[in-house]
């Protein structure tokens, strides 16, 4: 890779597997929900939580009371460990 050339971020987009995609997406969603000041879609999050809970602890994640940012990194983590890198 040459000084001037960078990575993408759709080219490291392409790299992670989609089920990790699929499951962060419907946790984050779900987390914007619990917290939206839509009573309706927050009745509908806590009635999917167990679903959610159930994703959380497939990547060993506490609640869904965290930042973002922390959240993403705990599910690349576990994906890394998962394959053994």
């Amino acid at each position: 890779m040459s000084a001037g050339e960078c990575i993408m971020p759709t080219d490291l987009f392409w790299a992670l597997p989609v089920s990790l995609i699929a499951d962060q997406r419907k946790i984050l969603f779900c987390k914007h929900t619990l917290i939206s000041d839509n009573r309706i879609a927050r009745i509908t999050a806590n009635t999917n939580r167990p679903y959610i809970n159930m994703l959380l602890s497939k990547y060993l994640i506490t609640s869904i009371n965290m930042k973002v940012g922390k959240i993403k990194n705990l599910m690349w983590r576990q994906v890394h460990t998962l394959k053994g890198t």
